[in-house]
């Protein structure tokens, strides 16, 4: 699972991935919160917390990352 984190300057994408990530996750929360920061700069930050029961990524977020 990826969460985006709150409370970063908007040009940072901050994300938690907790447990399983899924290429849902990718497909479905971080491509979407990327592509809508980039309307908005030309350059954006990325910062990718993995949290303390992060277990993996199944094999479709695997191939997306």
């Amino acid at each position: 699972m990826i969460e985006i984190l709150k409370n970063f300057p908007d040009n940072v994408i901050a994300i938690s991935c907790k447990g399983q990530v899924t290429k849902e996750d990718y497909d479905g929360i971080l491509v979407p919160a990327i592509l809508e920061a980039l309307k908005r700069h030309d350059k954006i930050r990325l910062l990718y917390e993995t949290s303390a029961d992060f277990t993996g990524y199944d094999p479709g977020a695997l191939w997306r990352t």
